[in-house]
């Protein structure tokens, strides 16, 4: 008779606890009383940017990126 009864209780408190779950997890609308946002600051120009390589019938050598940088070819200048 407890089961039954203990089955019963959770049967009917299922839908309560489903519904206060849902609308505790809701999202809340904004308020309306909120300050105005400000537009963001422009975005500054990029810097280090490297440059293009000379324009030459050599094959293209990339230019290092960063002062001091190293440049390492995976192949030989002159592989296809």
């Amino acid at each position: 008779m407890a089961r039954v009864r203990r089955n019963l209780i959770v049967t009917a408190l299922a839908p309560l606890l489903l519904s206060a779950f849902t609308a505790f997890a809701q999202n809340t609308p904004p308020s309306t009383n909120a300050a105005p946002v400000a537009a963001l600051a422009p975005v500054p120009a990029a810097l280090g940017v490297p440059k293009p390589g000379p324009t030459n019938d050599a094959p293209y050598a990339p230019q290092p990126t960063g002062q001091g940088g190293i440049v390492i070819t995976l192949f030989p200048p002159d592989s296809p």
